[in-house]
């Protein structure tokens, strides 16, 4: 069922005036996440990076006269043996853009690779796996533990996608499933 909200106005009545994050542009034009609204920011970290650059000749842009970019950052796991790992923002969305080398890992760029790689899971929420309950992630991913041993410490996860198995791994305890 959708709902819609509608304010009904003559045209003789004042409303309020709408605002919107940004400026125009009568020419050339620099926009970055602080002015326009479908760049990534994130407000508690005061991260960004995204730009778009227009250069005009009158009301036209010569191929070349148009540049998008985008900073990587990086950015601490919760997991503190975990170290850090790279984002970078592409038209709003952030994504994944690999590792720096670190003891959890060798250095991995997916951007190096032509990639860019959804971030699944991004919150500090604390949740517990049972052979009951599923860790549901985005995209259609749902981390699933397949086996328990508590002899041995150790996990069998299985990963699906849409109800498809892609990746499984025993992981023991103090390990990590990459």
């Amino acid at each position: 069922m959708a709902l819609g909200l509608f304010s009904l106005s003559s045209a003789q009545e004042i409303s309020e005036a709408a605002s919107v994050r940004g400026h125009f542009a009568y020419g050339d034009g620099i926009w970055r996440a602080d002015d326009f609204g479908w760049f990534y920011y994130d407000l508690d970290e005061d991260l960004s990076g995204e730009m778009l650059q227009i250069d005009q000749d009158d009301r036209t842009a010569e191929k070349g006269h148009i540049t998008y970019n985008s900073k990587v950052w990086t950015e601490q796991f919760e997991y503190q043996p975990w170290g850090s790992y790279e984002r970078v923002a592409f038209f709003g969305k952030p994504y994944f853009a690999g590792y720096p080398e670190s003891s959890f890992t060798e250095e991995v760029s997916s951007l190096e690779k032509g990639e860019l790689r959804e971030v699944l899971m991004d919150d500090d929420i604390t949740q517990t796996l049972s052979l009951n309950r599923t860790l549901a992630l985005q995209q259609g991913y749902v981390l699933v533990p397949k086996e328990i041993s508590e002899k041995k410490g150790a996990v069998n996860f299985l990963l699906l996608k849409d109800g498809l198995p892609v990746n499984s791994s025993v992981v023991s305890i103090g390990e990590s499933f990459v």
